[in-house]
């Protein structure tokens, strides 16, 4: 299943919580696309591509502070000096995503490596 577009659809994705937004504050404040089903105190991790432009958010890993509704939550960052998060034009693009600490992501993945039935 391939994903078609920057906003992820929760049906085939239930584990992955896409970044729809990003405030400039203390503490920062993360909108996703769909429920993130988060509670206070969960340690997570931000993926977010440099085409969002947040590139300072990229792999940070911070304390859910609190939960504001199904979709936001505030995280123990400063991101007052960060750029402007923006999802950008092109739906091609890697999603961002805030995951669970020591979760996965597909976030760099170029190839298949899984092993092949035909390989020679």
């Amino acid at each position: 299943m391939a994903n078609s577009g920057a906003i992820a659809d929760p049906i085939y994705q239930p584990a992955m919580r896409v970044i729809t937004a990003i405030t400039q504050a203390n503490p920062m404040q993360v909108t996703t696309s769909f429920a993130h089903d988060y509670v206070a105190g969960e340690i997570v991790t931000l993926k977010v591509p440099s085409v969002y432009g947040m590139y300072q958010a990229d792999g940070l890993r911070a304390e859910i502070l609190e939960i504001v509704d199904d979709s936001n939550f505030t995280l123990k960052i400063d991101s007052t000096g960060f750029d402007v998060f923006s999802v950008p034009a092109d739906t091609k693009v890697q999603n961002a995503e805030v995951l669970p600490a020591g979760g996965t992501s597909i976030y760099t993945a170029t190839d298949n490596t899984l092993p092949s039935r035909n390989r020679f």
